[in-house]
């Protein structure tokens, strides 16, 4: 039984339909860059067009000089579908330790939620939205989106 017909709000609902993507063949500086540039914490890794994993912006910046992507990143990707209720996705993050969890459709990805989208939306209590890798700090006068 999906989350609607459940009447709880969906991760479709609320989860971000545009997030950055990266090859894991990319240098980790210049994924580091893209992060910070677009303001994003977390970016989807991909190899061959397929998902593969995540890397946050912690990952990213304590990879070593000529590092890429595919060597700080956490693979698999675990991922939830778009009918799955927000609180099933708290409760994933919770149990599995995760900031965030790609949303698929039909197999392809279709967004990606996160702790603080989470939070925002009351399936989460405030004090959660930080990186479970590292220091969630962003630069100064830079704020995540996700």
């Amino acid at each position: 039984m999906s989350a609607a017909e459940r009447g709880l709000p969906s991760v479709a609902e609320i989860m971000d339909r545009a997030p950055l993507a990266v090859a894991s063949d990319a240098l980790a500086v210049d994924a580091e860059r893209l992060a910070v540039g677009r303001r994003r914490h977390h970016l989807l890794v991909s190899y061959d067009n397929a998902l593969i994993g995540i890397v946050c912006l912690c990952e990213l910046r304590a990879a070593q000089a000529g590092a890429h992507v595919g060597d700080c990143m956490t693979r698999p990707a675990l991922a939830v579908a778009v009918h799955v209720a927000i609180e099933r996705a708290a409760d994933i993050m919770i149990e599995r330790k995760l900031d965030c969890l790609p949303v698929l459709h039909g197999g392809v990805v279709a967004g990606l939620i996160t702790r603080a989208d989470l939070v925002r939306a009351g399936a989460l209590p405030p004090a959660s939205p930080r990186c479970m890798r590292g220091d969630p700090t962003p630069p100064r006068g830079v704020r995540w989106e996700s």
